[in-house]
C-alpha cells in the first residue's frame, strides 16, 4: 500500500490514528516497556491512568 515500509520499526502513533475518533473522550497513552498486556506489565501505572481517565470523563 501507499507508504509501505515508512517508519518500519518505530511503532509511533501517526496523525491518522485520531481520525474517526474525534468527539470521543479518548486518549492515546504510550507506556514505554509495556507490551500487548499493559495491565500486566505495569499494573499500578495502568490502573492510575484508567482511573484518571474515568474521573476526567465523568465515568
Amino acid at each position: 500500500g501507499a507508504g509501505a515500509g515508512r517508519g518500519r520499526g518505530r511503532r509511533q502513533p501517526t496523525r491518522r490514528h485520531g481520525r474517526g475518533r474525534r468527539g470521543l473522550p479518548a486518549r492515546l497513552i504510550v507506556m514505554p516497556g509495556a507490551g500487548h498486556f499493559p495491565w500486566a506489565d505495569d499494573a499500578d501505572r495502568f490502573v492510575a491512568l484508567v482511573a484518571g481517565w474515568l474521573q476526567s470523563s465523568g465515568g
